[in-house]
C-alpha cells in the first residue's frame, strides 16, 4: 500500500497547491435601490454609506428590507498574480455566497450572475459559491491599477445581502482547472496481492485542455 500512499498524496498536494491572491476590503459602499449606472467605474459613490460583506443586511440595520441593492468596492489586480500560474488559467474573483441573486460588473462589464445560474438574478441560489472567472487578456481588467468590481444584489423575502466570503482576486489553481474522478471504476483484484484501479483527470480550464487516465497497481 506504500505505492498507493505516496501516489495520492502527491496528487492532493498538488490539488491543494497555494496560489498567491489579494484579499478584497471588508467594508464595502453601499446603497438600496437600483440603476444601471452605479455598474461604472467613473459613477462617484462618494455620498453611499458602508457596509461589510460577510453579515446580512438585516444585522447592518435594514431588518426589513427586500429588492435591489449595490456593494461597489476597488481592489488592485498586481500581474505578480500571473507568476507560476498554469498554462491557460484565468483571473478568479471570489465572492462568497449572496442571498438571493447577484451581478457582477468588473469595471463597468458584467463578469456573470448567480455564478452561472441560468436565470434571472431573482433566481439566484443564495447556498451557491459566487466564482467569476475572465482572461487574463480581457480589456476589463486593469493589471497593476485599480479596479472597480459593483455587485447588484437581490433578495427576494427574508436575509439578504452578501453574507458570507472569502473575498479575493486570484489566478485559478490546478483544482479549480482539473476533475479527479475516482468514483467511476471500483478496486480490482486481476491477482493474487495486487490492487488495480484506474482515476480519470480532465480539464475544465477553456484555455488549457487535457484529458488521460492514471493507473495505479498495488502488489
Amino acid at each position: 500500500m506504500k505505492r498507493l500512499s505516496l501516489v495520492l498524496c502527491a496528487v492532493f498536494c498538488m490539488a491543494l497547491a497555494c496560489y498567491a491572491q489579494v484579499r478584497l476590503p471588508g467594508t464595502w459602499k453601499f446603497k438600496t435601490g437600483d440603476d444601471p449606472e452605479w455598474s461604472s467605474p467613473s459613477f462617484n459613490d462618494g455620498s453611499w454609506k458602508t457596509s461589510e460583506v460577510g453579515k446580512y443586511w438585516e444585522d447592518q440595520g435594514l431588518p426589513d428590507y427586500d429588492g435591489d441593492a449595490w456593494d461597489r468596492t476597488t481592489g488592485l489586480s498586481p500581474s505578480s498574480l500571473k507568476t507560476g500560474a498554469f498554462p491557460g488559467s484565468e483571473l478568479k474573483i471570489s465572492l462568497g455566497k449572496i442571498d438571493d441573486g447577484d451581478q457582477v460588473y468588473l469595471n463597468g462589464k458584467i463578469i456573470g450572475q448567480n455564478a452561472g445560474m441560468v436565470g434571472t438574478i431573482e433566481e439566484g441560489n443564495h447556498t451557491r459559491e459566487r466564482i467569476y472567472t475572465l482572461p487574463v487578456d480581457d480589456p476589463a481588467i486593469r493589471w497593476d491599477a485599480e479596479n472597480v468590481l459593483a455587485v447588484r444584489v437581490y433578495d427576494r423575502s427574508g436575509s439578504g445581502g452578501m453574507y458570507e466570503g472569502p473575498y479575493t482576486i486570484s489566478m485559478m489553481g490546478i483544482s479549480d482547472a482539473v476533475t479527479f474522478n475516482t468514483t467511476s471504476e471500483m478496486f480490482t483484484f486481476p491477482a493474487r496481492a495486487t490492487l488495480k484501479k484506474t482515476m480519470y483527470l480532465e480539464s475544465s480550464s477553456g484555455g488549457y485542455h487535457f484529458s488521460g487516465t492514471m493507473s495505479l497497481k498495488v502488489t
